[in-house]
């Protein structure tokens, strides 16, 4: 009973540390890109949404892994070939502060001048990927709202 114990508090205290980490990766494109000011409104806000959308992706995996260990016949998997079926939650969340800051750092590189959409066509398809990939999650029946 002990060990239980020990390991449900183990992995409460791990939930909690991971939420404080989305937490601040969800805040972090308003202090953590000093270049970002340099972007049009347009685009500052279109990032913003890109880390909002990997953000409630995220827990939204989460959300699935917590199934597949809950319910060894869970009939969700993880469909990002990267990832695998049956990821856990750190991988998942290396994996969106890389892609986070693997598309900051490239869209900070864009040419304005030689180029000067393609900031914002970028950001706006890549957007519109997650907007369906968070849908189809939440049609799959993943959670949509999350509490604090």
């Amino acid at each position: 009973m002990y060990l239980l114990y020990q390991k449900s508090t183990r992995a409460f205290n791990i939930y909690i540390t991971m939420k404080k980490i989305l937490t601040l990766l969800l805040l972090l494109p308003t202090t953590a890109y000093a270049e970002l000011s340099d972007w049009s409104k347009k685009d500052q806000a279109l990032f913003n949404s890109f880390i909002v959308l990997n953000t409630i992706d995220t827990m939204q995996t989460w959300d699935m892994i917590d199934c597949q260990k809950r319910n060894y016949k869970c009939p969700l998997k993880e469909r990002n070939v990267i990832l695998g079926p049956t990821p856990s939650k750190v991988d998942v969340l290396m994996l969106k502060i890389g892609t986070g800051y693997a598309m900051y750092h490239i869209l900070d590189n864009i040419d304005e001048k030689k180029h000067p959409r393609v900031r914002t066509i970028t950001l706006g398809i890549v957007n519109a990927m997650y907007i369906k990939t968070v849908h189809n999650n939440y049609e799959a029946g993943l959670r949509f709202g999350f509490a604090f």
